[in-house]
């Protein structure tokens, strides 16, 4: 599950049950929308757009924006490859470039201007993971902190000037999102050494550690809403059985699973919707939708909510979900492994 940047109160309580949309008061279908063979979906925006890297045969990967079914090819002028790792409601893609043994933090204004960020460390290894519609970036990069060399996260307000967010004993740290407020999710390595991580919730200088659940050992947080709840995963260690967890702002909570045992929870909207994998009884990883809303708060299976458009997928994982409960989704298509799509709430 973890990530290095080479190759990426009870009124209150009830008040929100009762104030908030139930999951089934929306669309109970959804329609699949195929990004493309060759196109592997990051993250995706208000307006459905979707950060992607293109796999070009000869090329390597490429960063990319899909944009209601087409594919704008993003420029890294100075470089041989990149990626596009997340976007805004405004359509900035960020990301990397690299070329050789150089990895520069890279952000494309438009799908014609590239900026180049890599000098804003003193680092060959960058990369840009998430902007808000304000501008601010979350970043990582491999530099030199306090005598030791390793890997650090950023934020960076405007995308300039990053402030290192620090670590809790290990020697890396990684960033998954940022929300409007500036504030940043991710995980730390407990110590050097060893796989165990933490999750954390950053905001304004200060690191606050979620996990792990009970009985765990390791966690990492891997969604973030502009509320500050979190979604991710604990566990025992590197492939060890994982358990989804939702974070409320006050306590961490086990989100359960769709019969198999386990789960992760890989993204969560302002709606609190979340979205991510779990096994089934027949132990095969399904992607899931939860309405945090909605009582009771249970996984459902994505899999059985396609519509016709679904014929030929069998999809495995949910990545991302905007606040128009738009679904980045990951599966088979076809007997094509790895492929992506969009599910679209029928209306």
């Amino acid at each position: 599950m973890f990530r290095s940047i080479h190759p990426r109160s009870i009124l209150f309580a009830s008040i929100t049950a009762l104030t908030t949309p139930a999951l089934w008061a929306l669309p109970s279908q959804y329609h699949v929308t195929y990004l493309g063979r060759d196109i592997y979906g990051e993250r995706i925006n208000a307006s459905g757009q979707a950060a992607v890297l293109e796999h070009v045969i000869g090329e390597g990967y490429q960063p990319a924006l899909w944009s209601n079914g087409t594919v704008i090819d993003l420029p890294v002028p100075g470089f041989k490859h990149g990626g596009a790792y997340a976007l805004n409601d405004l359509g900035v893609v960020v990301g990397v470039a690299n070329g050789g043994k150089i990895e520069h933090a890279a952000m494309w204004s438009s799908p014609s201007q590239f900026v180049d960020l890599g000098g804003l460390f003193a680092s060959k290894s960058s990369h840009i993971m998430g902007i808000n519609n304000q501008g601010d970036c979350a970043m990582v990069a491999y530099v030199e902190d306090h005598g030791r060399r390793g890997q650090r996260s950023f934020f960076a307000r405007g995308c300039t000037h990053p402030q290192n967010i620090g670590e809790i004993g290990g020697n890396y740290t990684y960033v998954e999102r940022i929300n409007s407020a500036g504030q940043l999710a991710g995980y730390s390595q407990v110590r050097e050494g060893e796989t165990d991580m933490r999750a954390y919730l950053w905001t304004e200088g200060q690191m606050k550690l979620l996990g792990p659940c009970r009985n765990t050992t390791s966690s990492g947080s891997l969604g973030l809403n502009d509320h500050g709840h979190v979604v991710g995963f604990c566990n025992n260690g590197a492939y060890a059985p994982q358990a989804g967890f939702y974070y409320d702002g006050i306590e961490l909570i086990r989100i359960g699973d769709l019969g198999g045992g386990e789960s992760v929870a890989r993204a969560i909207n302002n709606a609190d919707v979340i979205v991510g994998g779990s096994k089934t009884a027949g132990k095969q990883w399904h992607p899931f939708v939860l309405d945090r809303g909605a009582v009771p708060h249970r996984l459902h299976d994505l899999q059985a909510m396609l519509d016709s458009s679904g014929a030929g997928w069998a999809l495995d994982r949910a990545d991302d979900v905007n606040d128009a409960g738009q679904i980045l989704v990951h599966g088979t298509f076809q007997g094509l492994k790895n492929q992506f799509a969009i599910l679209t709430p029928v209306e």
